[in-house]
Parts: C-alpha cells; sequence; structure tokens
C-alpha cells in the first residue's frame, strides 16, 4: 500500500469529492456543514503521524464511522491530536447529529448503515432495501428481514425508521451505477422495488432448478429414470 503522503491540495480534493458522494442527494439544508468538515479535516491532515494517514484517510463525516475521530475523546487523544483538534472533533457529533435533524434522507441512510452494520459487518444492506422498507410499512417490529447482531431494533429505532419513512416521501438505496447511496422519490422508488423483487425472483428460481438439477443427476433417486 502506498502510504506516502500526498500534498494538502491533493488531499482537500479528495476529501472534498468524498463528502460530495457522502452528501450526495441526502443532504437538502447544508447549515455550513460540509465547509466545517472539509476544513476540520485538512487541519487534522497535517497534524496527524505518517502511520495514522492509511487507516484515517478519507475522514468519513458520519460521527459513528470507524473513519471519523468524534467517536469519542479516546480515539481523538489515541491519534495524537493537538487538544484544539480533539475539541473540534468532539464538537463535529453535535454538528452532525444537528445535520441528521434538518436532513431526514441523511438520518434514515445512517440509519440504514447501522443496519448494514449490525447485519453482516458492512457500510450497508446491500440488496435487502426493499424488504427493509417492507417491514417498516408493516409496523411490526418483529422478524427483521436482516440479522441484527448488535440488537440495534429496540422501539425506539423501528419508531424512527417508521417516521423518517413518513417524512421523506421515498427511501434510501445503494446504485451500482453511481457507486453511492441515493435517495429515490416515491414513484422512482416503486419502479427501483420492483426491479429488485424481480432480480430476487429469478435469483431463487435459478436456485429451485438448479437444486432440481441435482437432485435429478446426483441425488438418491439419480438411476430411478
Amino acid at each position: 500500500m502506498d502510504r506516502r503522503r500526498i500534498a494538502k491540495g491533493e488531499f482537500r480534493n479528495r476529501q472534498a469529492e468524498c463528502l460530495a458522494v457522502e452528501f450526495s442527494n441526502l443532504v437538502e439544508y447544508d447549515m455550513g456543514a460540509t465547509t466545517k468538515f472539509l476544513e476540520l479535516a485538512c487541519d487534522t491532515f497535517e497534524c496527524l503521524p505518517e502511520d495514522h494517514l492509511h487507516r484515517l484517510f478519507p475522514f468519513r463525516p458520519q460521527a459513528n464511522s470507524g473513519g471519523n475521530l468524534a467517536v469519542g475523546e479516546e480515539n481523538a487523544k489515541g491519534n495524537g491530536l493537538p487538544a484544539p483538534l480533539q475539541a473540534r472533533w468532539i464538537a463535529w457529533r453535535g454538528i452532525w447529529d444537528a445535520l441528521q435533524d434538518r436532513n431526514p434522507r441523511l438520518y434514515l441512510a445512517d440509519m440504514m448503515s447501522s443496519i448494514g452494520e449490525s447485519h453482516n459487518a458492512s457500510s450497508w444492506p446491500y440488496s435487502r432495501e426493499d424488504l427493509i422498507e417492507d417491514w417498516v410499512a408493516t409496523g411490526g417490529i418483529e422478524h427483521p428481514p436482516f440479522g441484527d447482531c448488535y440488537e440495534i431494533v429496540t422501539p425506539e429505532f423501528y419508531s424512527h425508521l417508521r417516521h423518517l419513512r413518513s417524512q421523506v416521501g421515498g427511501w434510501v438505496c445503494w446504485s451500482d451505477s453511481l457507486e453511492r447511496v441515493e435517495f429515490l422519490p416515491e414513484a422512482m422508488w416503486e419502479e427501483r422495488k420492483a426491479q429488485m423483487r424481480g432480480v430476487r425472483e429469478d435469483g431463487q428460481r435459478r436456485s429451485r432448478e438448479i437444486a432440481a438439477w441435482m437432485a435429478k443427476h446426483w441425488g438418491p433417486d439419480r438411476d430411478k429414470d
């Protein structure tokens, strides 16, 4: 892995691109957060020792992300940051929370990311967005369509998902073509959901066909024809 220290200008450009991808069409009211985080990231980049850069670049704005130093005071101290920068990272959590409260699409995407982490330690519940949205729409917290290893599904968590669903008028999903999470308004989401279900049904049909073929040619009854 190339761990060279890139120039600050190059870092700034890459970090700005990362923020554009992370926020995409999820943030309608920026509240100056993009500029604040970009400056925080650039100032941190200049202070971090070389052996930390390859682990933390680019910095993630999500306050609970492993690529964000706002996850706790000990994390900030452990990365050798000066006290003023530590304080700015800890303060970022409050900015992030306010940004989420102002942007329900962003909040919903963050909760979906938490679901992905709880399901299989991934950053997103890939190919499960339609199943999760159906689960939210039913009003029944039982039997979530994902593995909840971290036990994040509480009545409060589920209730907030339902609240956000009613606010956004659509849903969030991963876009392979854009390589990022995007928000889709209701009509576009219904089209995408139908596509996802079609792909899943095709996969299930092919699996049944393969299982039937295997049973016929390799199962205990293979010589009965």
